[in-house]
């Protein structure tokens, strides 16, 4: 048996509400859950019911054996049963011979023996009860904080459960010298939306997931091995046992007959009695059992935890300052201590511990507990802070943070996708930036000094300058309130040589020595890098301040976006600190030249000056030439434009830089030759036309009118017209008189030659 829950946790309904203005129908509200679901990397793959109504894993031997527990144990066998199936589900060990110790979980849960790093001295669980420490239990809650600090899980044989007494005392070095830890626990209530389907994907994705009852034999039909509790919400649970698959077809009557549900369906429980219990060791829950009720009011008791694992050899050292497994939060529920809003951060500041022989380690992964649903998350890793108030002030690390969300309330551990470097006695910080898609505050889980009711007391000895929440845009040290964030940090262990410096090769320096590289939009190069000293890792990665004026990929590479000037830095793969920067101006290419007139007429003398512009507007202002084609006229290097002779002559301004670039304007200059005072322009272009035809002799304009003119001659033998007559209606009078007129002017041209 095990001890009841005392704990409410916020359901992921809430979190949907929040998010939506008004009250969905369900089927909205269960899209909605999804599409938060699917934020969650581990559970972006669940989606609507496939309806598969049965679900045995025993036929398909994908479970571990049944084992036996004695006293209030339970809680342990539920929470590795769990566990162990992530393993087997995750294709990582056989069932036939995967066996966990819980006795180990057990045993130490309740002897606190300080990290392997020193850094959780005086944490931990004390037995407050009286009892001897099999009997007292414990619950899921509890075992998810103390599987993530790594008290469990080493095999079976190092701690074989059948040696575990109340008398029996463990070696201290056996604390952590684990086959498996925790990576994720997810924590899903039973009344969130669509709760039996999640949970049915989860047991298809991990195999099962640990579940807290009420147990009386009352209610247990033991022919048929089926069991149900009815509702009741003020119940506490007193067992702990895992679903690993389901039945919809178990029928209502399989159950006791004075005590039956409604409908049919059932959960297939592996239990801890052993195999001469039950259905070899299983039996068969009520869909509609009061601890797995969607209608069960008491949020602390209708829930389903899942126990992902991976073998213990996946990160060597478990950086942590959270050495208890209190649920603080949880009892504290309206606390503004564990609280911050949303798009604020909660970081947690280590030192790199000097070990025998060894130098360097690798930051691989983080970890953080959520009190809290569908929460997106950021995170920076900073080396060095120069503040100790300010765990930001330091040197970030990770070129991108990163990013992702969560799902469910629980504990998260999220593998960095390039490892950071680190060097003994260097301090680093981890920090974690919080959000919530309806703008409402985050809480966060955090370790405390506490005891819950008369079993247990919880142990946190936190010290200044190790745990922090940015409240108001000011960093609060969580010492003062007696706190540590649950956050972690995992490294492995290596032997690198530090990297200490960065140049680049091939490239220009100013007169300060910083590097400099100027482009077209259209102009690809690579700089070149390399890390000294040479046995030093050579692998770079690479970031830009402003990808829209320039890009740069793994191999150095840069490609040009758009004018304008950025910062490009190269560091060494795995983060050291040392870091090379290159300014890179891209400087945008005219695509054309407009000029201030593309034709001109000009007298002989005259003479204008041209204007160019690039384009486009943003073009680098580059030099522009000038040229002529013609004799016509002369042009300067200002564009000024000379009229030298009649004729016609084509200017062209180009680019300096490229001559294909170009603009022409075309120039007709004219005789500069004065007219006689009394000379009367055309002034319309009729007149011009009338002109015309009146030099060829065919003054006809129009199908049905004619223009007639009085035309003089002047004293140089040229003829001018003096006024333009009313239009005619071509009468014989009218055109007789314009024949007299026009023969009277010739007469009078010829006598002024023949003088």
């Amino acid at each position: 048996m095990g001890r009841g829950e005392e704990f409410d946790l916020p359901e992921m309904s809430e979190e949907i509400e929040a998010l939506i203005s008004d009250t969905p129908p369900p089927e909205a509200e269960t899209a909605e859950l999804y599409r938060l679901l699917k934020k969650d990397a581990a559970l972006s793959a669940y989606g609507a019911n496939q309806g598969e109504q049965v679900y045995d894993p025993r036929t398909e031997g994908m479970v571990t054996p049944v084992r036996t527990q004695r006293s209030n144990t339970c809680w342990a066998f539920s929470s590795l049963a769990a566990g162990e199936a992530s393993l087997v589900y995750k294709g990582l060990r056989d069932p036939a011979v995967l066996d966990l110790s819980e006795a180990q979980l057990s045993w130490f849960f309740y002897h606190p023996v300080t990290d392997p790093l020193g850094n959780t001295a005086g944490d931990g669980n004390r037995n407050i009860s009286g009892m001897d420490n099999l009997a007292v239990g414990s619950n899921t809650i509890f075992s998810t904080f103390a599987l993530a600090g790594w008290i469990g899980a080493a095999q079976e044989a190092a701690a074989p459960f059948e040696g575990l007494g109340p008398e029996t005392v463990y070696p201290d070095e056996l604390a952590y010298a684990d086959a498996a830890h925790l990576q994720n626990a997810y924590w899903i209530n039973f009344k969130d939306v669509d709760a039996v389907n999640v949970i049915k994907q989860m047991i298809r994705k991990y195999g099962a997931v640990a579940i807290n009852f009420y147990w009386s034999y009352r209610y247990y039909n033991s022919d048929s091995y089926a069991y149900y509790f009815p509702l009741d919400s003020t119940q506490a649970n007193n067992h702990s046992a895992a679903i690993v698959g389901w039945d919809d077809t178990f029928s209502k009557e399989k159950f006791h007959q004075s005590c039956r549900p409604g409908q049919d369906g059932a959960w297939i429980v592996k239990n801890s009695y052993g195999t001469g219990w039950g259905d070899g060791g299983y039996f068969y829950l009520s869909y509609e059992d009061s601890a797995v009720n969607s209608q069960n009011t008491s949020a602390n008791r209708a829930r389903a935890y899942v126990f992902d694992f991976e073998p213990g050899d996946n990160y060597d050292y478990n950086y942590q300052y959270d050495g208890s497994a209190g649920a603080f939060n949880a009892t504290n529920s309206k606390s503004p201590l564990t609280r911050i809003d949303s798009k604020s951060s909660i970081a947690n500041v280590f030192t790199v511990k000097e070990k025998s022989g060894l130098r360097t380690e690798l930051l691989q992964a983080v970890s953080f507990a959520l009190f809290d649903t569908a929460v997106s998350y950021s995170i920076q890793i900073y080396r060095n802070p120069a503040d100790a108030a300010n765990p930001t002030s330091g040197t970030p690390e990770l070129l991108v943070p990163v990013t992702g969300s969560t799902s469910y309330a629980g504990y998260y551990t999220v593998p960095l996708d390039i490892p950071v470097t680190l060097e003994a006695g260097e301090t680093f910080s981890v920090v974690i930036t919080l959000e919530k898609e309806s703008g409402e505050p985050v809480n966060f889980f955090v370790d405390k000094s506490y005891q819950n009711g008369n079993w247990v007391s919880f142990r946190n000895e936190v010290e200044k300058g190790q745990s922090f929440r940015l409240l108001d845009g000011q960093w609060e040290d969580l010492a003062a309130h007696g706190m540590t964030a649950r956050i972690k940090a995992f490294t492995s262990a290596g032997d690198f040589v530090m990297p200490e410096r960065v140049v680049l090769y091939d490239v220009q320096q100013d007169l300060n020595g910083e590097y400099y590289v100027t482009l077209w939009t259209d102009e690809v190069y690579t700089l070149q890098a390399a890390v000294y000293p040479a046995a030093a890792e050579q692998s770079l990665q690479w970031e830009t301040s402003d990808a829209s004026v320039v890009k740069v990929d793994s191999g150095g590479v840069l490609t040009p976006a758009g004018a304008g000037t950025a910062v490009v830095t190269a560091r060494p793969l795995h983060g050291t600190g040392v870091s090379v920067s290159c300014n890179v101006t891209v400087r945008q290419k005219a695509a054309g030249i407009a000029l201030s007139d593309s034709y001109l007429e000009l007298r002989v003398g005259e003479s204008v000056a041209l204007s160019a512009d690039l384009i486009p507007a943003e073009a680098f202002s580059e030099d522009i030439l000038w040229s002529v084609a013609g004799q016509a006229v002369l042009v300067d290097d200002a564009g000024v434009v000379e009229a030298v002779e009649e004729g016609t002559a084509e200017v062209r301004a180009y680019l300096r830089s490229d001559e294909n670039v170009f603009a022409v304007c075309q120039v007709l200059v004219k005789e500069d030759k004065a007219e006689p005072e009394t000379e009367q322009e055309f002034e319309t272009e009729e007149e011009e036309e009338l002109k015309g035809k009146i030099d060829s002799g065919n003054p006809e304009n129009g199908a049905d009118k004619r223009e007639t003119g009085v035309i003089e001659a002047n004293g140089a033998g040229e003829l001018r017209r003096v006024r333009s007559p009313e239009t005619s209606d071509g009468s014989a009078g009218e055109i007789f008189v314009w024949i007299l007129t026009l023969l009277f002017g010739f007469w009078l041209l010829k006598g002024r030659r023949n003088m």
